[in-house]
């Protein structure tokens, strides 16, 4: 037979750990959840046209793992931005359209519809080599053509996300504030 002096120790201490892991997963998808809107609000001034979501998946305290939350950010290549870097293009050029083509409305191009687009407004393009690819210019009147699309084997893309930094910025006090929680006194 045990003895109850150890039986309510250890009866204290795994309330106690149960205490601690509730304030741990309440902290940490507050904290989540908080690194969510600030990562989507970014994509929003990043970016004009909706380019990925956020989500979070709050992961279940087990016997092996604490708290924990997965914050993640679609799609994959947004990964460039929050890094910088260069973008090429497999065995193609890259179609990148010019702010002008967008506003003459010029179609986005992915990753098979150049032929199509070519096909389309070829009796109005005509393409000239410049720099290290080439330009695609568009006839928007008998003696005027604009540049539209730019066509090049590579781009490099500036940083211009900082999930990191707020990840960073959104974790700070987490454990101040778990303790703030244990003992009772509940932030706002």
């Amino acid at each position: 037979m045990a003895d109850p002096q150890i039986q309510a120790i250890e009866k204290f201490f795994r309330s106690a750990v149960q205490g601690l892991e509730a304030a741990s997963s309440a902290v940490i998808s507050s904290r989540a959840a908080q690194l969510k809107a600030l990562t989507q609000a970014e994509l929003k001034t990043q970016f004009k046209r909706r380019v990925g979501g956020v989500s979070v998946k709050n992961l279940p305290v087990t016997g092996r793992y604490g708290a924990a939350a997965y914050v993640s950010v679609k799609p994959k290549f947004l990964g460039i931005f929050q890094t910088g870097g260069t973008i090429q293009g497999r065995s193609t050029l890259l179609v990148v359209r010019l702010p002008e083509g967008a506003r003459l409305k010029f179609p986005r191009v992915g990753k098979k519809g150049w032929a199509a687009v070519y096909q389309r407004y070829k009796d109005r393009f005509s393409i000239v080599r410049s720099g290290d690819g080439w330009l695609v210019l568009a006839k928007v009147s008998k003696k005027k053509q604009v540049p539209v699309y730019f066509l090049t084997r590579q781009v490099q893309e500036k940083k211009r996300l900082n999930f990191t930094e707020n990840a960073e910025k959104v974790g700070r006090g987490m454990a101040d504030e778990i303790q703030r929680l244990l003992e009772g006194k509940i932030s706002g």
